[in-house]
Parts: C-alpha cells; structure tokens; sequence
C-alpha cells in the first residue's frame, strides 16, 4: 500500500491508524505516553527510571499500534553504511535521514502489521484520555 507521507505530520501518525488520542497525550508533561519517530514507536514511561515499554496497542481504542522499526533501523545501516554499532562507536556516522522519521517514510515501510484500518469509522476527537 502507498501513502502520501507529507499528509502525516510527526505529531498525526498513528491517529491515521486509530482514534488519536495518543496525539494529545504525548505532547502532555504529564502522559507517561512517548513516540519515538526514528524507530516509528509508541512507549509508556517510568517517571521513577529510565525505563520504558513498549506499546503493542492504543490503551485508549485497543487498534494495533505499526510495528516498531527499530531492527530494521539497525539492519538497513549495518547493511547499506557499513556501520555496526550506529548507536555508539559509529554514532557520528549515521546518515542525517535516519536521526528522525525520514528513512522510513522515504523507503515506504508505512504499515499497521499489514491491517486495513477503516478511516470512515474512527472519531475526529479522541474517545478518552489517559489523565
């Protein structure tokens, strides 16, 4: 499937696969909800640490959250850079692309765990917060 990537701000991604709730929520100080653009994941954190998990599902309409690319970051990097520890030793070496949401949308690896989400049916407003 092909998306018009510039129709997605940082911000809208995921409400264009479920209810967009999580918009609202991690833009909050308070929300322990965080999106981390470069692996394309949602992630609830520990105030206490620096702990976070990862979330498999919208907590506010259960819709599947896309699928993290985090491994696929590591092996497009390894494989066309050349780079083995692009997180570390090759740090400064990592293509600007892949320091934000770029690389992925270049390479269309827009997906939902291969799930059709009906547009027509998902609520302009989110359905609940979580504070």
């Amino acid at each position: 499937m092909s998306y018009n990537y510039e129709s997605f701000s940082k911000k809208s991604f995921l409400s264009f696969f479920c209810c967009g709730a999580l918009d609202y929520q991690i833009e909050s100080s308070f929300c322990p909800v965080k999106y981390n653009e470069k692996w394309r994941e949602y992630s609830i954190r520990d105030f206490k640490s620096t702990s976070l998990s990862l979330m498999m599902f919208c907590p506010n309409c259960g819709t599947q959250s896309p699928s993290s690319l985090r491994d696929k970051w590591f092996d497009i990097l390894e494989e066309e850079y050349n780079l083995e520890d692009p997180d570390d030793e090759d740090k400064k070496q990592v293509p600007k692309e892949f320091l934000s949401d770029e690389w992925w949308r270049k390479r269309d690896l827009m997906d939902n765990k291969d799930q059709n989400i009906n547009s027509n049916i998902r609520p302009n407003k989110p359905v609940r917060c979580l504070f």
